[in-house]
């Protein structure tokens, strides 16, 4: 009874899928997490290995063990708080035996709180800010940052800090976009952990589990496996080093058609994979996925062949400033290669960046610099526009694309919907536009706490910030301005001329 393992393997009882109670067996994954884990952890999960229940039962006898211990538990919202509570920590308690329960009777027990006689407590909310606890369980971090960024924001200013150091956190999640402070804390800790840094108690340690280590995950049948799971399973050996035997391929496969573009978050291969998968509300989810198996996402470097390059703005100073670059394939096909952004920056640091991939490649010839419709604003600062301001810095030809009103509406016209029929037209480098194409699949709907349903309009953020960039390109598109013929039938040899003339500007 004082090895604090064997009570956690013996003395608990959990409901099971199918309602029955039955006895806590850690499995070895949570073994695995009881012999690795450290004072701060954070834990990207797959689904059905039991990391949430195990930390609630820890928690729990840590309570029940140690006198005056607070234990914490934050939840993504209050439903999801009282379930959390009910189910995983007054029912598992309510279930022990009688001897133990008498020597740590609970003197308060309410919806989402427990006291016991030897004065710890257990409480769960959404939030917790004052106080102090020797242990915290973040549950979900992934879904409270993607739909409440401000809860997010005070859970690390204001929960964390709760818990000195030596004492455990425990942060758990399932992926939700690339964007936020779940996927913040874990590509952190992944960095320590690659660099082989010895962690702080203030640091937090990476625990990731692929689906494939579960030896459950395997499936006998001779069913045929579809082309794009083998060309999947055939990336995987090639990128990562994964091989999978032929029944773990048959039971991916068959799960995958069932769980559609949520298997890469809930049963993720690898690490990064988990952050590919889209997030709720986001609005380029299938043009994206379309993309990917269509093989749009890919190896499409800067290709001399193609002739000249356009970029596409989103125009910023404390938002970022975002830009595309991307060449003509045939008459109606775009091959987006790059992409570019930064924050408090000038345009001449722009100017400069361009002309520094510019000489990468050799010299390419750009053909046109599209800006949203603010390019021809005049900052309040500055005596030219910005469309002007890039012209004196050579940075031409320059032109404007028209607002489109319609933001986000259903019609086919809106802006949305234009980017969404442009976006089969185009294909991307993976690498050059990786942080772009990030931007993209994190671009969702605002979420209203109060109806708890996502609003029509768009949610604020860097992501929205990168992906309008991308729409300059769609409406540019719509509005014909990317049509060849709009620059004459001496356009190259006009261009070639500007070039030669920016070579011998040198003021940036």
């Amino acid at each position: 009874m004082k090895d604090w393992r064997w009570r956690v393997s013996n003395l608990y009882t959990i409901a099971d899928e199918e309602g029955r109670v039955i006895p806590f067996r850690p499995n070895g994954e949570q073994i695995k997490l009881m012999d690795t884990m450290h004072n701060r952890n954070v834990i990207l999960k797959a689904r059905q290995l039991g990391f949430s229940t195990l930390i609630q039962i820890m928690g729990l006898d840590t309570c029940l063990f140690h006198a005056n211990t607070n234990m914490g538990v934050i939840a993504q919202d209050l439903p999801t708080a009282g379930r959390i509570f009910r189910e995983k920590i007054k029912d598992v308690y309510e279930r022990l035996p009688d001897s133990i329960r008498a020597l740590r009777a609970a003197t308060q027990n309410s919806e989402r709180a427990m006291e016991f006689s030897n004065k710890s407590r257990i409480w769960v909310d959404t939030s917790m800010r004052s106080g102090t606890l020797q242990f915290l369980h973040v549950s979900e971090l992934g879904k409270i940052a993607a739909k409440y960024p401000g809860k997010a924001r005070e859970i690390k200013t204001g929960a964390f800090p709760t818990v000195h150091s030596g004492q455990h956190i425990f942060v758990e999640s399932t992926a939700e976009g690339q964007g936020g402070l779940f996927h913040e804390m874990v590509m952190t800790a992944r960095e320590r952990e690659d660099q082989g840094l010895e962690l702080t108690p203030l640091e937090f340690k990476l625990h990731f589990v692929p689906w494939w280590n579960d030896n459950r995950y395997r499936i006998k049948t001779d069913r045929t496996i579809p082309a794009k799971h083998q060309a999947y399973f055939a990336e995987l050996k090639r990128q990562h080093g994964i091989e999978l035997d032929i029944e773990q391929q048959r039971w991916y496969s068959q799960q995958a058609l069932q769980q559609g573009e949520d298997m890469r978050r809930e049963f993720p291969s690898y690490l990064e994979e988990a952050f590919e998968a889209p997030i709720e509300g986001a609005y380029y989810t299938e043009e994206l996925r379309r993309a990917r198996e269509q093989l749009r996402i890919g190896d499409y470097p800067f290709d001399p062949k193609l002739g000249a390059v356009y970029t596409f703005w989103d125009l910023g100073r404390s938002d970022l400033m975002t830009i595309w670059l991307a060449q003509r394939v045939g008459a109606s096909r775009w091959r987006f290669f790059d992409y570019v952004q930064g924050q408090d920056e000038s345009f001449p640091h722009y100017a400069r960046v361009l002309r520094e991939r510019q000489n990468e490649h050799g010299g390419w010839v750009y053909g046109g610099h599209f800006l949203p419709h603010d390019g021809a604003r005049t900052d309040i600062s500055a005596a030219a526009s910005r469309k002007t301001t890039l012209e004196n810095l050579h940075i031409f030809p320059v032109h404007i694309v028209k607002r489109t009103k319609d933001l986000s509406g259903p019609a086919l016209t809106s802006s949305i919907n234009l980017v969404k029929a442009f976006m089969d037209l185009c294909a991307f480098d993976r690498v050059g536009c990786a942080e772009g194409l990030k931007h993209l699949a994190n671009y969702r709907r605002e979420w209203d706490d109060k109806l708890a349903i996502w609003k029509t309009k768009p949610f604020h953020n860097q992501a929205s910030d990168g992906s309008d960039g991308y729409r300059t390109a769609a409406e540019a598109d719509y509005q014909g301005l990317l049509d060849r013929e709009m620059y004459g039938d001496d356009y190259d040899a006009a261009a070639e001329n500007r070039l030669r003339h920016a070579d011998e500007h040198t003021g940036y």
